[in-house]
């Protein structure tokens, strides 16, 4: 989670045993400091039950530390509903989804999947830190991102358009 450790001895204690600071002062201590133009970015955590390496409390730190900051950043302000749970079984692997709603907006989703090591569940299992049993990340992040897409901007008029109003409004 943000602001969990501020040396490598104390980054490696983190991922073996979460944060010693509370994901939840941390996040009200950032917040204070930022611009209030700043808006809260919806958020997915993915982590494996049986990862030996980042310890599955600094999941759980960090969707804390995602939900007050969705309360102190979000417009209009105020506490998430309690994540609504369920256990999702796959042809691989069972995971646990949380999701996080305000009103009838997702602003964080956390899957924990059961039996996954550090590794990309679904992955490619010829290459490092794959797991080839589903689920599939890769679908899993799309599920989530997909809702999220943002208008197209207006394009801006191509300059030999800008070019003939300026000929137009010079010579009338």
């Amino acid at each position: 989670m943000y602001r969990a450790a501020d040396s490598a001895l104390a980054g490696a204690r983190a991922m073996h045993s979460g944060a010693a600071v509370s994901p939840e002062n941390v996040a009200d201590d950032a917040a204070s400091r930022v611009s209030r133009n700043v808006q809260f970015v919806p958020a997915l955590v993915i982590h494996g039950t049986h990862d030996s390496v980042v310890h599955p409390r600094n999941a759980e730190q960090i969707i804390r530390q995602f939900q007050r900051f969705a309360e102190v950043l979000g417009a209009p302000s105020g506490p998430l509903a309690d994540g609504v749970e369920q256990r999702i079984s796959t042809a691989g692997r069972s995971y646990c989804q949380r999701d996080y709603v305000r009103g009838d907006q997702l602003l964080l989703r956390s899957l924990l999947i059961d039996g996954l090591g550090h590794a990309w569940s679904g992955g490619d299992e010829r290459l490092r830190f794959n797991d080839a049993a589903q689920p599939d990340a890769s679908r899993l992040i799309w599920d989530f991102l997909w809702r999220f897409r943002r208008p197209l901007p207006r394009r801006p008029r191509p300059v030999r358009l800008w070019l003939r109003y300026l000929d137009r409004l010079l010579h009338g």
